[in-house]
């Protein structure tokens, strides 16, 4: 069973909130991903930025959760950035639901 490891940091002179994941962002993950964005948002950030290019795998909780992300941070006018591979093979699931459309992805090179 492949772990989910979660990096955060608070840059206070950009005040910028960075998150990385590595391994998947599935099921209880995700929502564990989501609390510990909605713990650090106390620091009223203006940008939070979620780095995926460690995610191998991502399920529809996982989706869920950075859509309802991307609502409440659009809500507090909090800009939000995902930062993906243009390989990242979880990508297509994303495709599948048409979220990809709306989800401020950046897709980087490999």
């Amino acid at each position: 069973m492949n772990k989910t490891t979660f990096q955060i940091s608070q840059s206070p002179s950009s005040n910028e909130l960075h998150l990385i994941v590595e391994g998947p962002l599935c099921g209880m993950e995700a929502m564990r991903m989501k609390n510990i964005i909605n713990r650090n948002m106390e620091i009223s950030p203006s940008s939070v930025i979620i780095d995926l290019r460690s995610v191998h795998d991502i399920d529809l909780t996982g989706i869920n959760m950075l859509a309802m992300m991307h609502k409440s941070l659009k809500e507090m006018q909090t800009q939000f950035s995902i930062l993906v591979c243009s390989n990242n093979s979880f990508m297509d699931k994303v495709r599948e639901t048409k979220l990809h459309r709306f989800l401020p992805f950046n897709y980087l090179p490999v």
